[in-house]
């Protein structure tokens, strides 16, 4: 899987001129970062709504903070 900052290379390479090479590249990986963090949200709160019952409420807690930062990285 490439990473926000190879993606961001590959799409300034190919949809803009040198000159805006660098602000296309900025602006797509401010851009990725910040739909990232949104993702990450909505996903940890979908967890913990709809954990399968059973599952204490720390547990619950703890998987989804590990599971944050594992998509963080």
């Amino acid at each position: 899987m490439k990473t926000i900052e190879e993606r961001s290379s590959e799409y300034a390479n190919k949809e803009w001129t040198p000159e805006y090479h660098f602000i296309a590249e900025e602006s797509y990986i401010t851009g990725a970062k910040e739909q990232k963090v949104i993702d990450i949200n909505k996903a940890c709160e979908w967890l913990k709504e709809n954990v399968e019952g059973g599952v204490h409420p720390q547990s619950a807690y703890g998987f989804v903070e590990k599971f944050r930062k594992a998509m963080e990285e």
